[in-house]
């Protein structure tokens, strides 16, 4: 990997970063049941991603490193739900229900259960160091 793209991640990623910490600072006061600001993110990546996938697509004159820069760095670090929502669209845009819906499965469930297992095993551990 060039050292150049390097830059364009890294300044992709630190603008994505400093939009969603905005967007939790703008949305999750008018919210307390949950963070709005992470929905927003989500949504917003999601809308951006399918934004860049259908205009990478159609009109292929983004560099790579801009490609790079945008959808690691900046929508990555905006959010990785966009990833995760274009990955299950272009599933169902080639008429892959069954595996779309396994891999909507797949992630929820999957990354609930380790949020859940991780932060009980991270409790016990602590609870045997006190």
């Amino acid at each position: 990997m060039p050292g150049i793209l390097y830059i364009y991640i890294a300044t992709g990623a630190a603008v994505g970063a400093l939009l969603r910490h905005y967007l939790n600072v703008l949305f999750n006061p008018t919210n307390k049941l949950f963070s709005s600001g992470i929905l927003v993110s989500n949504i917003l990546g999601a809308c951006l991603i399918g934004i860049l996938l259908a205009y990478i697509s159609d009109n292929n004159n983004l560099d790579n490193n801009t490609k790079i820069a945008l959808t690691t760095g900046f929508l990555g670090s905006l959010t990785t739900f966009s990833a995760f929502s274009a990955e299950i669209f272009l599933l169902l845009k080639n008429s892959q229900i069954v595996l779309a819906l396994a891999l909507v499965g797949s992630h929820v469930i999957g990354s609930i259960l380790c949020v859940a297992m991780f932060y009980y095993i991270t409790l016990y551990l602590l609870k045997l160091g006190t």
